[in-house]
């Protein structure tokens, strides 16, 4: 079974007074288990304020705000994404991590996927940046 990522924009206004709502989620900005590595690299997908009560960030809505999001947009401007995926293919082929290989020997950097779906999260942070919104992302 593979992981599979949601993430939407919303509007930051909407999303702070949700929060602030007398019944809004309880505990709705606690962080659980920080993922590793420096931001903003480490928030483009599990980083973000944990939005339930659970004790993983799996299978939970992550809430990344407006400066958040600016930040991680910043970081994927910068990313050449061709000299990525030369030096890191190599990688990713020894260790095949779960969805990364397909039945026929092909992979997500052959195929195309790899950066086809990059290019849709970068889209997304570009967007919501612009936007002055927040993202509200679940692997799942």
């Amino acid at each position: 079974m593979g992981r599979w990522m949601t993430i939407g924009r919303h509007s930051w206004s909407e999303v702070h007074a949700f929060l602030d709502h007398p019944h809004g989620l309880p505990g709705g900005l606690r962080r659980k288990g920080v993922p590793r590595g420096p931001a903003p690299a480490r928030d483009v997908v599990m980083g973000g304020l944990v939005l339930t009560g659970g004790s993983s960030r799996l299978d939970a809505p992550l809430l990344l705000r407006p400066a958040g999001v600016r930040a991680v947009d910043a970081h994927l401007r910068g990313i050449d994404l061709d000299a990525l995926i030369q030096k890191r293919h190599p990688l990713l082929k020894e260790t095949g991590p779960y969805s990364f290989g397909d039945d026929d020997g092909g992979d997500m950097v052959t195929d195309g996927s790899l950066a086809r779906d990059f290019e849709v999260l970068r889209g997304v942070y570009a967007r919501a940046a612009a936007g002055g919104d927040a993202v509200i992302k679940e692997i799942f």
